[in-house]
């Protein structure tokens, strides 16, 4: 029984370490205008500005294609302290209606 135990977290232990190394792990960044106009549900990866605050959690972020009102949970900030002037890189969702289309944040970090 101990060397079952022993066996068993010998082999959990190998595949805690281990990761994908390869091609196509990275997803492309992609412009405000291009995300705008997929469809609902569609993630993306944007980069650019938080310009400013428009209301609890809702945002107007900016990029150098446009604008758009994004929606950002307080604790998908993680602490992270963010002004006008920093670059982000935020993965979201986007979010259409009948009139409006939006951004739902998923994660949220420093652009680098």
């Amino acid at each position: 029984m101990k060397r079952l135990l022993i066996g068993t977290i010998l082999l959990l232990s190998l595949t805690a370490n281990a990761e994908f190394i390869g091609e196509g792990g990275t997803a492309e960044v992609t412009t405000i205008k291009n995300a705008i106009e997929l469809s609902d549900d569609s993630r993306v990866i944007v980069e650019g500005h938080l310009v400013k605050k428009l209301k609890n959690e809702l945002y107007l972020f900016k990029d150098d294609s446009g604008e758009v009102e994004i929606e950002i949970d307080d604790e998908d900030f993680r602490n992270i302290k963010i002004s006008s002037d920093d670059k982000v890189r935020i993965t979201a969702e986007v979010d259409s209606d009948w009139t409006t289309t939006s951004l739902e944040a998923e994660y949220l970090e420093l652009a680098k």
